[in-house]
This record gives C-alpha cells, sequence and structure tokens, in this order.
C-alpha cells in the first residue's frame, strides 16, 4: 500500500509539473511515453520481479519439505521414492527444523516494502509458520503417534489404498516394497513409543483397545486367516486387474505381495497389539496435557 501511494504520489507531482512548464506537456519519449509513465511501469515491473522471487522462494522451500517424505509426495500423486515410508526419526524431525531454520533464516534476503500486497501477506504468515515450528520443536515428543482417531497403524493402509496408484508392474513392486518395509516402520514407532512411555506421555487408557481393535482389523482375512480378502490384499489384486500383464506376472506379483503381507506386515501389526496391550497397564485414565511434566507450558 505504502509503494502504490508514493507511486500515485510520484505520479502527481509529475503531472503539477508538468502543467507549470508548457514545454513539458509535449515531452515524449519514442514510443509516445512521457517520464512519468516509464517511472510507473519501471516500479511496476520491479514490484513484480521483487514478488516473484519471493513466490519461488516458497515454492522451494515446498519442494524440499516435501522431498523429505515420501508419503506426502505420494499424497501429491509423485512417485518418487514411493517404495518407501517415511522415517519415524529423531533424524528425520532434526532433518526437518534444519530445513526450516534455514528458511527463515533465508528471509533476510527479502524486503517486504519491495513487495505487492499479497505477497507481503505470504511473507508475513510464512516467518510466523516457520518461527512456530522451530519453537514447537521443544514439544517433538508431546504427542501420541497412534490414538483413537488417526495414527501410523491406520495411515499404512490408508496410503496404500487410497494414494498409492499401480499404474505399471513398476509402481506394484513399489506397492510390495512398502509393505515389506512395514516392520522397520514399526520397529521405528515402538522407539518413538518408548521415548514418550520415559516422559510420562502416553494416551489414557480408553485410547488402547480402540486402537488394539484397529490394529486386528487390518490383518483380518486371507493372507493372515482363512477368510476372505483382507483389504490390502484385496486392493493390491484389484488395482494390478486393471493392468494388461500377463497372467503369470500378475500371479507372481500377488503371491509376493502375500509373503510381504505375511511376513512383514502381520508381525508388525502384532507387535504393536502386544506392545500396545502391555503399556495399557500402565496408563492412566486422566486424559488432560496437564498430567505431562510441564504440561501447562506445552498446553
Amino acid at each position: 500500500m505504502k509503494t502504490r501511494l508514493s507511486l500515485i504520489s510520484l505520479s502527481l507531482l509529475a503531472l503539477a509539473s508538468a502543467g507549470c512548464n508548457p514545454l513539458n506537456s509535449d515531452k515524449n519519449d519514442n514510443n509516445g511515453q512521457n517520464p512519468t509513465s516509464q517511472q510507473s511501469e519501471a516500479a511496476n515491473q520491479a514490484l513484480h520481479n521483487a514478488s516473484d522471487r519471493v513466490n519461488a522462494y516458497f515454492d522451494q522451500y515446498f519442494d524440499q519439505k516435501v522431498a523429505l517424505s515420501p508419503q506426502s509426495l505420494t499424497q501429491l500423486g509423485l512417485k518418487q521414492d514411493q517404495d518407501k515410508w517415511d522415517p519415524l526419526t529423531d533424524e528425520q524431525l532434526d532433518k526437518e527444523l534444519e530445513l526450516a531454520k534455514q528458511a527463515l533464516a533465508g528471509l533476510a534476503q527479502f524486503d517486504s516494502r519491495s513487495l505487492d500486497n499479497q505477497t507481503q501477506l505470504s511473507l508475513q504468515l510464512f516467518k510466523q509458520q516457520l518461527e512456530q515450528d522451530i519453537a514447537f520443536d521443544q514439544w517433538r515428543y508431546y504427542n501420541y503417534p497412534v490414538n483413537q482417531m488417526f495414527g501410523t497403524h491406520t495411515e499404512v493402509p490408508s496410503l496404500l489404498i487410497n494414494q498409492h496408484r499401480i499404474d505399471n508392474e513398476t509402481d506394484a513392486k513399489a506397492y510390495i516394497a512398502r509393505l515389506n518395509g512395514v516392520a522397520q516402520l514399526f520397529g521405528q514407532l515402538q522407539q518413538q513409543l518408548d521415548k514418550r512411555a520415559a516422559l510420562g506421555i502416553m494416551p489414557p487408557r480408553f485410547v488402547y483397545p480402540l486402537v488394539i481393535d484397529a490394529s486386528r482389523n487390518i490383518i483380518t482375512g486371507a493372507p493372515f486367516d482363512d477368510g476372505a480378502d483382507s483389504a490390502l490384499l484385496a486392493d493390491f489384486k484389484a488395482k494390478l486387474a486393471k493392468l494388461s500383464l500377463e497372467p503369470a506376472n500378475a500371479q507372481l506379483l500377488i503371491k509376493e505381495a502375500e509373503i510381504a503381507l505375511s511376513s512383514s506386515v502381520k508381525p508388525a501389526y502384532e507387535g504393536l497389539i502386544g506392545y500396545l496391550t502391555r503399556q495399557q497397564q500402565q496408563a492412566s485414565e486422566d486424559d488432560g496435557v496437564w498430567r505431562f511434566k510441564d504440561g501447562e507450558a506445552f498446553y
């Protein structure tokens, strides 16, 4: 707004000067534009260029952050790292924190006064979000990686069924790779749960049966038991059926998926169920964050 007002003031001043001096009234450049018009266009172009640079910076940060998350890439319809899960490690959180710190420091190169109104607001909100993300890192363990509404245990089937596309054999093999990766993923999950439990950060007791039941449902059906196909196997078969594969190749992929489900997914969920069953005995009925150490400050 200040920039626009300055431009208006400059234009009025130039017009007033031109009106007082008859020699200026007919003085145009080679394109038929007077100096004031040229200055205004130059100022607008500078405003546009500066805003474009800031918006490109936003895009760069988004791309860098998404690149750290294979699951986010899949949710965006991108197939990069589609055979991987997001690491549930402190190292991963450290990378995200460092990226935010670098992005915040990089904002010093921009002068908000040189930007259009919309980009000024975007820059302000972006800076505020980065500052909040950095400040909140001290509470990185103050959450429940599994709970009655969402969590790693439900993200696995949700991502595979709803977002992981199978357009060719490569996509199918990536799906199978993710099934095989569930064991490692849940190992990381339990390590994160251990760190929270050591701080006394556990869900209230009523949460555990709900999470356990949801986990059992995921490993119900073939190839886990003699029932109809489980949700994951049914999804894999349905997506595979839409491809023009040789029957022998399709059957081989299905067999590989069944092995991954039996050897990785099943033991991972059974291990999580056992872990939560034991931890449930230590959980309290209280459900407020006030019960945590520094809970009031966190709230």
